[in-house]
């Protein structure tokens, strides 16, 4: 009996999400550190202009960066299509299955499934990709997967049919 599953919700990767977070936590700590060292009366202005700039404002120019692509944002995947919003309420995106143009996997660290409803994906390189703002990022995931195609046949360009299914078989 095949396991059927109505809607699943995710996050694009998190790998990166808990990653920036680690990041953005440890900078904040050395920052903190930084300030309430007992000789930090000695540092010099140029010292504490370089400890704000690289431990406060560079991650938080990260962080930035990481909603702007999306990477905050909650995907859901149902029968309706996919829909991304920036922490489920804002800066929504949706693409139902009937307008779903292309899917394009990239395996960098974890492997990243990228879809859209009017852009060809199937030339573009992973930096011009993260660079289009209308595009939904789901993750490789077999569960995300198995999802995916129980509501679509597209071809994910990219990742090869036997590898799917095996893939889709380890989540069954």
């Amino acid at each position: 009996m095949k396991k059927r599953m109505k809607s699943i919700k995710t996050l694009p990767s998190w790998f990166i999400v808990i990653g920036t977070a680690f990041v953005v936590c440890l900078s904040l700590g050395m920052f903190l550190f930084c300030c309430l060292y007992e000789s930090s009366d000695t540092i010099s202005g140029l010292a504490w202009c370089g400890a704000v700039i690289t431990l406060l404002i560079l991650p938080m120019i990260l962080v930035i960066g990481m909603i702007h692509r999306g990477i905050y944002s909650v995907v859901t995947i149902d029968e309706k299509g996919m829909r991304r919003a920036l922490f489920g309420v804002f800066r929504k995106v949706s693409i139902s299955w009937d307008e779903l143009k292309e899917m394009k996997c990239f395996y960098r660290v974890v492997g990243q499934i990228f879809c859209s409803k009017d852009i060809a994906l199937k030339e573009l390189t992973f930096n011009q990709i993260t660079m289009k703002s209308k595009l939904i990022q789901i993750p490789a995931s077999p569960k995300v997967l198995a999802v995916v195609r129980q509501y679509t046949d597209k071809e994910i360009i990219g990742l090869p049919e036997d590898k799917l299914q095996e893939m889709i078989k380890k989540y069954r």
